[in-house]
């Protein structure tokens, strides 16, 4: 299996460190990285081995559903487990063998409440194996005995209780130096049994002295989507929390409060930017905002040295802060921050232990619109002591700050953790618990509001003493029931749906319930956004995605369907913006994207059915602006090989380290067929009705490995200026089940292209390959070649051409463009080799066919400007061998001299009525060259400063040449090469 590729042949080391699952793999895990960073500062080697994003990775769409915390909420811990452990049975029995005979005697595990089920399977699979492994576990899933009981007697040696630096080098100092293991500070050991309790550990007071998290031995391709643009990495500015929140547990975990230096925090940040090339940071924290001053200090620090960055964080509601630190937060790069407010009413607030109020979370919400960041806040419904009344406040305080809010993140009813003060003191807040398991099951509505009915039936006891319990029926006096909760639930669901404030899928957590009223609003927000027809369903959201799923099989790869725009050399595409989404019909969903810095505004048309995905585009410029590029398309996973154009067919080459793309000249619809191995799981894609209102081509793109997908798309590569203009464009997409059978029976039907001339080159830069043959075409005389700096010729493996062989040359308005500076895109055509050409500084395109015609070589070119252009001179020439050193016309003949430095020699060739010219070396080692003078202009010959380059141009000029907007204007000449040589005894010399 390729997920355990790293961790076999990773070096031997002192202890393996292993993320078990499921966690959703956004970022790389901050709690081991941290502590293999510390036992790397102290001497010891260390190997961190992320299971958790590599089974993600390698999982199917339907298995990505253990990792969404909707599931997780809502099915019983017990059977969340058994279904993980059947279904990657294989994958966790061969982590398990590998750890195994791993040399490292130290295994360590991260898990929290949930993974803790998985670190006692796979304890209990190494120990069988060899019994002699050292096993330690930690984190949040190991902080309380409640969770640590989950893992039975035996299958872990030590558990490392909060803050884990300290604690397990500690362990595995004393592991090593061969001492007892016991009283160590913030670990519970086990012996016999018996377990030894070294008490809480005292937390590090100074940040910054504890090493930065280590990082190296993880692949950040393995998280998020993996575009180094987007990547995200975490990053501590803080621990602990200056709230006691009367729900949450984390500030107990990591008490008390404190913060690093700015200088420590910037100077991660650069070491970052430095090694990842990294810009875009979560801070972890449980709060950004503990220290005012601190916070502040980083943002100057941040501002002052020009570092350029994104970061967003969970912050608290404090009501002292003010506008001018939250805008300093946003010049620091701040565009998010999360709130958890929870609810609108003060009543609850105060029984939460916040310590704000409903003004003060309203006046931070808007000064932190104000200040340009995105805000967003957390609803907990359910809470002792909400009635209708104080869920009426929330709803109410959601309308009445809906401008100020750019979503809600989580919606849930309230989870009663068994260490929190509500899971510990029940009584303090009224809150009961029923005495037996069905002794709460048909309380009515009215007998909810009966406190003696809970006096009677209830109970409250601890959660941890309240043994086969289903703690989700607590009730308090209020009237606060399990159904109530529910249906408290499913209004604010739509409540907040009607609003817009759902940006994205909101988390949307619920003890398990068998309500199928809530399971249709769950299923109306997580669908709302989505298009479906048979087994072909399209998912968007306002993150700028948009995935498309076949018989639950996503075919796409990052973004999926794309827009971008290539303007200054920098690419801008449609996954880096807000969208505003709305359905229009149960088919039909309208999208609006917002380019604000490049004033470009776009609408998104898609409806969906029999034929497939119809996707219209309409792009609005709103100012003057230049675009050097479009391409609009899908981009899909690297499952898919082969593509058929027309007759010709091909396949995608393997992922590299380079980015590869083909033009196809022809407009006709594309078909991508996934490999063998994806038959059945896969469907084809059909690229199809293409329309537009400017000029396109078809392309193909091949990511790199580290993006891993390809790019179907329509090219707009002739650069044009918008003034306040729109473009329409739009193609469709079509979906077919696929077999061997069919794709055989597709190769059967069609020819393969030629070799290398349908090879993917390279398009990085100026869209030629940087070394080696691009196109190569011969006959039994000539031989043509596109290489990396011109079109050459060759005869009998002898050079006809010199330089860059064929150029064109424009002089506009004093300034002097070459093909050489162009941007060049080879196209297909199995009868001669294509070019599409364009210059950024005009609004010219250029199209160059070559043609091998027995012993010569036919040109044509095609001009065509976006706007009315005069050009002062056009020249299209050849750049020859500078063994060519005689010319003739008629009678006239001359000899061409040799290159000079710092000297430019021109040869006009006006007086003679016959429009042949002959070219030929003295040396009779090249074949001879004639060509036919053009009609309208004249030829002349030039021998180049050798500073600028060598041999001798034969260029075919012509004077003011006026190009018409949208008007082609067409030129054709032909070169022929013959064997048979001249020589002049005494040629004239010119």
């Amino acid at each position: 299996m390729k997920i355990f590729d790293s961790l076999v042949k990773a070096p031997e080391s002192d202890a393996v460190l292993v993320m078990v699952h499921p966690w959703y793999p956004w970022m790389p895990p901050l709690g081991i990285s941290y502590v293999s960073g510390f036992l790397k500062s102290k001497g010891y080697r260390s190997f961190v081995y992320d299971f958790n994003a590599k089974l993600y990775n390698a999982a199917s769409d339907k298995q990505k559903k253990y990792w969404d915390i909707s599931t997780i909420s809502s099915m019983p811990l017990d059977e969340i487990v058994k279904l993980l452990t059947e279904d990657f049975s294989s994958q966790i029995n061969r982590l398990a063998q590998i750890l195994s005979q791993r040399p490292e005697p130290i295994i360590g595990f991260s898990a929290n409440y949930l993974s803790v089920y998985i670190v006692n399977y796979l304890a209990h699979k190494i120990k069988s194996q060899n019994n002699g492994k050292f096993l330690v576990a930690g984190g949040p899933g190991c902080y309380w005995d409640y969770d640590r009981n989950v893992i039975k007697s035996g299958n872990i040696d030590v558990f490392v209780v909060g803050e884990g630096e300290l604690p397990f080098y500690e362990i595995v100092s004393r592991f090593y130096n061969k001492q007892d293991l016991s009283g160590i500070p913030g670990t519970v050991v086990y012996k016999n049994s018996t377990a030894l309790d070294g008490g809480a550990a005292k937390p590090v007071s100074n940040l910054d002295e504890v090493p930065f998290p280590d990082f190296g031995d993880l692949d950040l391709d393995d998280y998020g989507f993996g575009e180094k643009e987007v990547r995200t990495l975490p990053l501590l500015t803080s621990r602990g929390c200056i709230s006691r929140c009367t729900f949450c547990i984390d500030h107990k975990m990591c008490s008390p409060f404190r913060m690093r230096t700015p200088e420590n925090i910037v100077n991660e940040i650069k070491l970052r930017i430095e090694k990842s090339n990294v810009r875009n940071f979560s801070f972890n924290d449980l709060l950004c905002n503990g220290d005012l001053k601190k916070l502040r200090g980083f943002c100057e620090l941040i501002a002052a040295e020009k570092i350029d960055i994104q970061w967003g964080s969970y912050a608290i509601a404090r009501g002292d802060v003010d506008s001018e630190l939250l805008k300093a937060m946003k010049k620091s790069g701040c565009v998010s921050l999360c709130y958890g407010i929870e609810s609108g009413s003060d009543k609850v607030l105060k029984a939460m232990g916040k310590i704000y109020n409903a003004k003060d979370a309203e006046k931070v919400l808007k000064l932190t619109y104000d200040a340009g960041i995105k805000p967003s806040f957390n609803i907990i419904i359910g809470y002792p002591g909400e009635s209708r009344k104080e869920f009426k406040q929330t709803l109410d305080f959601v309308k009445r700050n809906s401008s100020f809010i750019d979503s809600i993140i989580n919606v849930s009813t309230l989870f009663i953790n068994p260490t929190s003060e509500l899971g510990v003191n029940p009584g303090k807040f009224n809150l009961y618990f029923p005495k037996h398991p069905k002794s709460f099951k048909f309380v009515s509505f009215k007998k909810a509001f009966i406190p003696n009915y809970y006096r009677v039936f209830g109970s409250i006891r601890p959660v941890s003493e309240t043994k086969g319990i289903d703690i989700s029926e607590f009730a308090d006096i209020a009237g606060n029931t399990k159904p109530v909760r529910i249906n408290r639930l499913i209004k604010a669901i739509y409540y907040i749906q009607r609003l817009g404030l759902f940006r994205e899928n909101p988390i949307i957590n619920v003890y398990a319930t068998r309500s199928k009223r809530l399971s249709r609003a769950v299923d109306y927000v997580k669908n709302r956004h989505s298009l479906k027809y048979n087994d072909t369903v399209v998912v968007f959201d306002n993150k700028g995605f948009v995935k498309i799923f076949y018989k639950n099989k996503c075919l796409t790869s990052g973004p999926g369907l794309n827009v971008a725009f290539a303007i200054d050399s920098k690419w801008y595409d449609t996954s880096r913006y807000n969208w505003q989404i709305s359905k229009i019909k149960n088919r039909n969903i309208e999208i609006a994207i917002d380019m604000p810095n490049l004033h470009i505004k776009q609408k998104w048309f898609l409806k969906i059915g029999p034929k497939g995905l119809a996707w219209k585009i309409k792009v609005y410029f709103k100012d003057n602006i230049s675009v050097e590029e479009i391409k609009l398309g899908l981009q899909i996973s690297e499952s898919y090989k082969f593509w058929f154009c027309g007759k010709n067919w091909g396949n995608f080459p393997d992922l590299d380290d380079n980015w590869r793309g083909l033009n196809l000249s022809v407009k006709k619809n594309v078909f991508i067929c996934p490999n063998k191995d994806s038959f059945g799981s896969a469907c084809a894609l059909t690229i199809k009705d293409f329309k537009s209102s400017m000029p396109f081509l078809i392309r193909l793109e091949n990511s790199c490995k580290k993006l891993g997908f390809r790019f179907v798309a329509i090219k707009y590569n002739s650069a044009k200026k918008f003034c306040k203009s729109s473009l329409s464009t739009g193609l469709t997409i079509g979906f077919k089940d696929f077999n061997s059978s069919r794709l055989k029976g597709m190769l059967s039907n069609t020819s393969p292209a030629e070799r290398g001339y349908f090879n993917l080159v390279d398009t990085s830069g100026s869209g030629r390959k940087t070394d080696g043959i691009l196109y190569q075409k011969s006959n039994s005389f000539l031989k043509i070649r596109a290489e990396d700096n011109g079109v050459k010729f060759y005869s009998q493996e002898h050079e006809i051409t010199s330089d860059c062989g064929g150029i064109v040359v424009c002089h506009y308005n004093g300034i002097v463009l070459d093909t050489t500076a162009a941007v060049w895109n080879l196209l297909e055509d199995k009868r001669c080799l294509i070019f599409d050409l364009y210059w950024r500084e005009l609004f010219l395109k250029l199209r160059w066919h070559i043609f091998l015609k027995g012993d010569g070589v036919l040109w044509n070119f095609s001009l065509h400007s976006l706007e009315d252009v005069k050009l002062d001179e056009l020249k299209f020439g050849i750049f020859l061998n500078s063994k060519y050193n005689i010319w003739q016309i008629d009678s006239f003949k001359g000899r061409l001299s040799e290159n000079r430095k710092d000297h430019w020699n021109y040869v006009p060739l006006l007086k003679t009525e016959n429009n042949k010219i002959l070219l030929y070396s003295s040396t009779n080692k090249l074949p001879s060259l004639t060509c036919t003078k053009p009609r309208g202009g004249f030829y002349q010959l030039e021998i180049p400063d050798l500073n600028k380059a060598g041999g001798k141009a034969l260029y075919a000029v012509f004077d003011n040449v006026f190009l018409k907007k949208n008007k082609i204007l067409n030129f054709n000449y032909r070169f022929r090469f013959s064997c048979k040589h001249k020589v002049f005894a005494s040629p004239c010399i010119i």
